[in-house]
């Protein structure tokens, strides 16, 4: 490391530790962990209604079409859709194939259509099926925006292979950042205090949840130090680069230290690892066999790359698609945890993995370094383990 990076990466680190040290100083006036929406929990659910209230003319925060205004000059869209304040907004809008879309706006001469994927994955033909409930409405303005946690688009067993949805204008996909530009935007013509502090906590929800930023202030320091000379743009741009070779050196680590703990208490469990580098993490994991032989493993996974969208669970092991489901596996570990859902035929039972968004997050790749991330894999394996021991189920991974 040249003497110029070490000595950006202590100013910053410094400049950041001093706002942490006086917002803990103030924290009873500031409350800067605060946040609605991180007490709430929110669903995929919730923030679709939440969205839906903010998009429609006739939402709660009485700003009439404003909102969705500017929501589609945001997306360039401002000229393709006549007279926001006549649309209507709707949720959970069933289609004729029997699915839901998440929120669709009806307009006077089109339709848009929004798949909320903050954490979910798609199922087969989701997104081919939306689209075609669309045209069906609209043939020539309709128009389908995929929102994801950090801007993925789905995956081509959702959208089918006979058509480019994204090339010929029918698809649109944006990540949950995108959104800030937007909020902020809203902010900026509301006239209730009320709905602009709303505004203020949807915003700094996105930003911690989806764009990994503890702090909007910190995020300032570091881009204030970089812009001072021409050094700190070449160290910033030097660790901006080596950041996903930093992951994967902190992933093997991980993997070692789980392999300790399961070798130590676990010494009959065997540990495959699907991927050693974060850009490929989308659909990979670790499986646990905790016998020979086992067709259903435990299964910690992640649907996206960058290591994001994490869930854990019980899956079948791959070349088992033959198996029928295991109905007895799905009930008792739904009792046992009280939280989580099949996902037959391929995931008997499954739940989020918190934190479910590793890739921007420091915190979490810090704890990699602590033993502390490997120490909660650990014990959330063994938990689904022990659930099945103490019920008698075991037999069923066979």
């Amino acid at each position: 490391m040249t003497s110029s990076t070490a000595h950006f990466l202590s100013t910053i680190y410094g400049q950041v530790s001093g706002l942490r040290h006086a917002s803990e100083q103030f924290s009873e006036q500031l409350a800067p962990g605060f946040n609605v929406f991180r007490l709430l929990w929110p669903s995929e659910l919730t923030l679709s209604n939440v969205l839906a209230d903010l998009l429609s003319p006739q939402g709660s925060h009485g700003q009439k079409a404003a909102f969705l205004a500017l929501f589609l000059k945001t997306l360039g869209l401002a000229d393709s859709w006549a007279i926001p304040s006549e649309a209507r907004v709707a949720t959970e809008v069933a289609t004729h194939g029997g699915r839901r879309i998440d929120i669709r706006i009806d307009f006077a001469d089109g339709v848009i259509g929004i798949e909320n994927k903050p954490w979910a994955a798609d199922q087969k033909l989701q997104v081919a099926d939306y689209i075609a409930e669309l045209e069906a409405k609209h043939p020539q303005n309709r128009l389908l925006i995929y929102l994801s946690s950090n801007g993925d688009g789905p995956g081509e067993d959702s959208t089918g292979k006979a058509r480019d949805f994204v090339k010929e204008g029918s698809l649109r996909v944006i990540g949950y950042g995108q959104l800030l530009a937007w909020l902020a935007s809203c902010k900026g013509v509301c006239r209730s205090l009320r709905v602009i502090a709303f505004l203020d906590e949807f915003s700094d929800y996105i930003a911690k949840e989806f764009e990994g930023v503890k702090q909007m202030h910190e995020r300032d320091i570091v881009v204030s130090e970089v812009v001072k000379n021409a050094a700190n743009v070449e160290a910033a741009f030097l660790i901006s680069g080596a950041l996903n070779d930093v992951k994967a050196k902190l992933l093997a680590m991980l993997w070692a230290q789980l392999r300790e703990k399961i070798l130590q208490s676990y010494p009959t469990w065997q540990m495959e690892i699907d991927f050693t580098r974060p850009e490929s993490s989308k659909w990979q994991g670790i499986n646990i066999s905790v016998m020979p032989g086992c067709h259903y493993l435990l299964r910690l996974e992640f649907a996206q790359g960058n290591c994001n969208d994490c869930a854990i669970g019980i899956a079948k092991a791959k070349g088992s698609d033959k198996l029928t489901g295991r109905p007895k596996v799905t009930e008792a570990m739904l009792e046992a945890f009280a939280v989580g859902q099949s996902g037959e035929p391929h995931w008997p039972w499954w739940r989020n993995f918190d934190p479910g968004r590793w890739g921007d997050n420091a915190d979490v790749w810090s704890s990699v370094l602590s033993g502390a991330l490997s120490q909660k894999i650990f014990s959330e394996f063994q938990e689904i383990y022990v659930a099945l021991e103490t019920r008698g189920l075991l037999a069923e991974l066979n």
